[in-house]
């Protein structure tokens, strides 16, 4: 049954009105003077980057902390701490003993490391020396129907796999819009769970053609996998399949057009490699408060309010402008925008005469930018179950203009949201650019892939993003502070409104029109 706008607002009782005095003063709690103190600090040059596990991390952590104990939250973390302590993998490197060979009719071809091919930092370790399978994309799907490995047998097998899928990304295909179950990762883990020894992965040439064919790979929290994981160069496969369906174009664009796998027992191909991969441990931590509810049977429902404050250091990992040895990226709208907004929030909501319904949960997230790591530790983590998480919302990136228009993306992971975002926007004179997805790259993620409905609020990308010229100084105050405070209005009512607001899923790629709205 479908339901209007509208009459989901009603039946998800979007009644609750917060008197309007006190509304006045929570909102005038939200100053640009907090926003520029708190993000000025975070973003300092002194901070170095706030890379997660350095120093500045570190320091940034503690000031968060310490806001939240001035403002009045109890500690949230384990054993009654402020911190939830996050490992992590630091840098990854290949051991100069790894190897990694082909022989293709009678003639061994050796890969140079680095450049011909590299490791994913989350794959395993060790020796393999077996015959090759092509699989094709490496997709078993059973909605739309397609099983690259139907007909072929990869136990023991090295498997040469294709990156994405057929059509894949294509709003009219079989898989629509959605790529997020045909990762790397996801190939990896059904390769190994039938058998493959290891996986080989080339970036697929109709959709990465020029500088597609760079290598990506290493990095990454790892290991996720037991079996070695390498992407390698496209000439590789070329020279494989050579002779064989016209080459690697033809037998993709074979496969495209008819949606039919064609995959291949390449016996007569046999792979040889040694993969030892070096990995550095850290740790980083997730800050988190608590602002208890007020109503005994819901506060134990708990509405999670995330950003992360972890920047990119001095840009060994991520920068746009990277530079030999390196040079502090101070991350300002990337996050120190967020995490600044954020603490506003929490000032404005302690600040009411009484405590909503629901329990505030304040998270504030490390390693964000090394793959939502902290994030990601929490869902596995959590302090509050998930089933007792009803939404989770995330602030990355708010402090960049014009005035009065802010993105917002999953408002299809729950039904109601986009009314009750609209009402809010009527309410203030926001202007709002929405998408539907879940699947933004940012710590909501991880959340809307354990079914927790998840709003992600943002001013978009610029051209300074994950640059040295992210500094403070180019922060919009007024755009931060007029998005401030319509995300308390929203957050609010998410924490007083009587029904919860449940899942569904809300796919697809469409949160990149949030991330280019100001492009």
């Amino acid at each position: 049954m479908w339901w209007s706008p509208l009459v989901l607002c009603v039946w998800m009782g979007c009644g609750p009105v917060l008197d309007r005095t006190i509304e006045q003063d929570a909102l005038a709690r939200i100053e640009r003077e907090d926003l520029r103190a708190h993000g000025s600090l975070l973003a300092d040059d002194s901070m170095a980057g706030r890379s997660a596990g350095s120093e500045g991390g570190r320091r940034a952590g503690d000031y968060i902390a310490e806001r939240m104990r001035t403002l009045g939250l109890e500690p949230a973390g384990p054993d009654g701490s402020w911190f939830q302590e996050v490992p992590f993998v630091d840098a990854v490197s290949l051991t100069t003993t790894s190897l990694l060979r082909v022989r293709i009719q009678e003639e061994w071809v050796s890969l140079e490391l680095g450049r011909d091919a590299t490791a994913y930092g989350w794959g395993g370790n060790g020796r393999f020396n077996a015959p090759m399978v092509f699989a094709g994309y490496g997709i078993s799907s059973q909605s739309p129907q397609y099983d690259d490995y139907a007909g072929v047998d990869v136990r023991d097998r090295v498997v040469l796999v294709l990156t994405g899928g057929p059509r894949l990304g294509d709003p009219e295909g079989p898989f629509g819009k959605d790529r997020s179950d045909h990762s790397v990762l996801a190939k990896a883990r059904r390769a190994q769970n039938l058998g493959a020894v290891a996986l080989l992965v080339i970036s697929d040439p109709l959709r990465n053609d020029g500088d597609g064919d760079l290598l990506t790979g290493l990095g990454g929290p790892g290991p996720k996998v037991d079996i070695p994981v390498l992407h390698v160069k496209r000439w590789l496969g070329e020279r494989i399949l050579k002779g064989r369906s016209g080459g690697l174009l033809a037998w993709q664009e074979k496969i495209e057009r008819s949606f039919r796998p064609d995959s291949a027992d390449l016996s007569s191909v046999h792979c040889e490699g040694r993969i030892q991969i070096r990995r550095v441990q850290k740790t980083t931590r997730n800050v988190m408060g608590m602002l208890k509810g007020r109503d005994r049977s819901r506060k134990n429902e708990v509405l999670l309010l995330g950003a992360h404050y972890d920047a990119i250091g001095r840009g060994r990992f991520g920068s746009r402008t990277p530079v030999p040895g390196g040079r502090v990226h101070n991350g300002a709208d990337d996050n120190a925008s967020g995490v600044a907004s954020l603490l506003e929030l929490a000032e404005a909501l302690c600040g009411l005469p009484r405590s909503p319904r629901r329990s505030l949960l304040f998270v504030f997230f490390g390693a964000e930018e090394r793959g939502l790591i902290g994030s990601t530790y929490y869902v596995e983590h959590p302090v509050v179950p998930l089933e007792q998480t009803v939404v989770m919302v995330n602030l990355d990136m708010i402090g960049q203009g014009p005035v009065g228009r802010l993105g917002v993306c999953g408002v299809g992971t729950a039904r109601g949201f986009e009314g009750l975002l609209r009402s809010q926007a009527r309410k203030s004179g926001m202007r709002l650019v929405m998408a539907r997805s879940g699947m933004a790259p940012t710590d909501s993620r991880p959340f809307y892939q354990r079914e927790v409905p998840v709003l992600f609020f943002s001013t978009g990308l610029h051209d300074r993003y994950h640059t040295v010229l992210d500094d403070w100084e180019w922060i919009d105050l007024e755009a931060c502070r007029v998005a401030t405070r319509f995300v308390f209005g929203v957050v609010w009512h998410l924490a007083e409104v009587r029904s919860r607001y449940r899942y569904q899923a809300g796919e697809g790629v469409d949160y990149l029109k949030v991330l280019r709205m100001n492009r």
